[in-house]
Formats: structure tokens, sequence, C-alpha cells
């Protein structure tokens, strides 16, 4: 029977090579020759050719026949592997008392699409970023909710954003939390017709874990700690892979969640 440990810990030991991965990473953005790689990555000739041999015995890379190197099918799947490693080398701090249980294991396994963002720390900078997603939003914005403030400063970019135009999206959790004064609230800023236009959607489900906001442009997305969103910490980003995650999870969780039920908020 074939020991998949060793397999898996010989492919880790022969990518445990800086240059090894730097040259992977330098075919994966274009095809080059073992002169340009070296100029490139500010090696010797002799280092790069050591390097390239390797990649080239476990099938990672290919010489075509105008000398150039290029990814293999195998290579590219290896590259496809780094961001999630530099997420979760980056994140390592954060991760140590956050948890992902609660999210599906085909996000896990694309969790590397959110390493280009930035971590955003205090409650007060993660709901001013939060803000900034509403104020910029030009089409649509997301929502997945555990708590709604319902203030000035969070519902004026939503009515203006409404009044040009946009969509809001809310999935929120059945035991969320808002003001004692919603109510009022919700009339006097108009949302009811919004929501009989079809401008604002709603739907529910039990309980959120992981909050999400985003527009189509800037995302932001939340994890839990010790059970519950954790509000004071968030990860911000910009980029089509970060916000491609967010999207698709925001769509995945909209799919599964219920009707909203105005009787469930408290």
């Amino acid at each position: 029977m074939v020991d998949v440990s060793e397999i898996v810990s010989a492919e880790l030991f022969e990518m445990a090579s800086e240059q090894r991965i730097a040259i992977l990473m330098q075919l994966q953005k274009e095809q080059t020759s073992l002169s340009g790689m070296a100029k490139k990555l500010n090696a010797t000739a002799p280092e790069i050719h050591r390097n390239i041999s390797r990649l080239l015995k476990m099938e990672a890379i290919k010489k075509e026949t105008d000398g150039s190197y290029c990814l293999t099918t195998k290579g590219k799947l290896v590259c496809n592997i780094f961001p999630q490693l530099q997420f979760i080398t980056k994140s390592q701090t954060y991760f140590k008392d956050h948890t992902l249980d609660e999210l599906p294991k085909k996000f896990q396994s694309r969790i590397g699409e959110l390493s280009s963002g930035k971590e955003i720390k205090g409650y007060v900078k993660v709901m001013e970023t939060c803000k900034d997603i509403y104020a910029n939003a030009q089409k649509y914005i997301c929502n997945i909710l555990s708590e709604v403030p319902y203030t000035e400063d969070i519902t004026r970019p939503l009515v203006t954003g409404l009044k040009n135009g946009i969509t809001v999206s809310t999935i929120f959790s059945e035991s969320v939390v808002v003001p004692s004064d919603r109510k009022k609230i919700f009339k006097n800023k108009g949302f009811k017709k919004f929501v009989d236009d079809g401008k604002v959607k709603r739907k529910m489900v039990k309980d959120v874990k992981i909050v999400l906001v985003l527009n189509e442009k800037e995302a932001g997305v939340v994890f839990p700690k010790d059970g519950e969103a954790d509000m004071s910490k968030m990860f911000y980003g910009d980029s089509p892979e970060f916000l491609e995650w967010c999207h698709d999870y925001f769509i995945h969780c909209w799919n599964s969640a219920s009707s909203f039920q105005e009787s469930k908020i408290r």
C-alpha cells in the first residue's frame, strides 16, 4: 500500500527551498530562460541550474523547445497552495484564538484567496471600515450580521445609496443585537418602502458567527473568537480573489438562509 505521508513528505522536502519556490512563482508569471531567471532572482546561473534540475525531476516544470521553462499542470497546482500557506503564516497570531470551525470545508480550502487582504485591528477601526464599504457602494451591499447599531453614521450612507439605486441584501442572525428604537428608526428612515420596492432584501439564519460586509469593490470579513464574531478584528481586501471569496461565501449563506421574520428580532 502506498504510504501517503511518505509521498507528501518527499514532495514537501523537494519544495523546502526559497529559491525553488521563487522559480515557481516567477514561472507562474511568465516563461523564463535559465539566464533570465538568474537575472530576475539575482542569483548565479549554477544556482538556478541546480534548482531547475530539481524541479524538472519532480515534474513541476518543463523545458520548452526555445530553451525557456514553464510550469507543468502539477507545478500550477503546487503554486495554488502558496497563497493558502502565506495567509496561514501571516495570520498565525490571529488564529491562535480565532477559529474557522463554522466555515464550510470548501471555503477553508480557498482561504488563501484572502491572503492579499490586511488585518484591521480595533472595534472603532472595524466599524469605520464597515461605514466606508457602505459609503463606497455604487451597485450593491451584502451583509451577514450578528448586530446592527442603526446609528446615524451607519444608516445615512445606506439610505443615500438606496436612493441612488443600490440594493442591500442582509442575512441576520435570529439573535441579532439591535437598539430598542430600531422600529422607529426603520420607519423614519423609510426602510419599509425600500423593502417593498425590493431594494432591501432580508433573510435569517439561526446564528451568525462569521460577519461579512461587502460591496462590488471591497469587502471585510470577521471570524469568531470564543464562539462569537470578534468585531474588534477584521480582514479587509479589494483584490478580485478576496472579493470572489467573500461574494461566494455570501451567496452560499444566502441560498441556505430562511425567510426574514420580524417577530424574531427583539
